[in-house]
């Protein structure tokens, strides 16, 4: 459910860390907002401190921190976050049969003769692997290889689930399409997923010593739940 974080003098205090099993580096993030934008507080997951200009914030139903107005030109804020530390070797050994759940939301799929056609590729493709990092990696090498990205496409034909239209007809697409069609390939073969969005890239200004991140480096990618090893992009 939605969280009110009020406090009386900075920082916001967010989160203690979920990462048990999963070494963890400390980043530091400062935010120099040059346009108005929507009240989403942009940080690097998974953040522990924030240090924003309001005495009140909000962590909504998917741990987006959200701002009390919007983000207007100037607006100057930092975060201090947790970044996890992944390896194949220890996601390999990951979740462990005393590990929590995701949740049914990230495992859940329509009813329908297309997603069925899906779980039964991505069963095919994930069935000579015995552990989750493998298989989902098996997952994203078949979209690699398989797979055109193309930002020039058409739109969706009516009555068609976006997800199988890509697998199996237009075979091209941009982040979204690829994106999406892992999270639910994933899901078919019984493994919590989720899709993310925020923003990839940017460029680093030598002579400013920033990072200038535009609305074109928006990007979409997916993560998968490896118990208390945490969620891994």
């Amino acid at each position: 459910a939605t969280a009110d974080i009020t406090t009386d003098s900075p920082p916001f205090t967010l989160s203690n860390s979920e990462y048990p099993v999963t070494p963890v580096k400390s980043k530091l993030q400062s935010f120099h907002v040059q346009t108005e934008m929507p009240n989403i507080i942009f940080a690097a997951w998974k953040p522990q401190e924030l240090f924003f200009p309001a005495s009140k914030i909000k962590v909504d139903n998917y741990d987006c921190i959200r701002s009390p107005y919007p983000l207007t030109e100037d607006t100057v804020y930092s975060v201090i976050s947790e970044e996890p530390i992944f390896s194949a070797d220890t996601l390999r050994r990951y979740p462990r049969t005393s590990d929590p759940p995701a949740g049914f939301q990230y495992t859940s799929l329509p009813e329908s003769d297309d997603m069925q056609a899906v779980a039964r590729l991505s069963l095919e493709i994930t069935a000579p692997y015995n552990n989750r990092y493998d298989k989902v990696r098996a997952i994203e090498k078949f979209l690699k290889e398989n797979y055109a990205y193309d930002l020039d496409i058409p739109p969706l034909m009516e009555n068609k689930d976006a997800v199988a239209y890509f697998l199996f007809d237009e075979k091209r697409g941009y982040c979204e399409h690829f994106a999406s069609a892992m999270a639910v390939m994933a899901r078919g073969a019984g493994i919590p997923s989720r899709v993310v969005t925020g923003y990839s890239g940017g460029n680093y200004n030598p002579f400013t010593a920033l990072w200038e991140i535009k609305q074109s480096d928006a990007h979409a990618w997916v993560e998968i739940y490896f118990g208390s090893a945490g969620w891994a992009p």
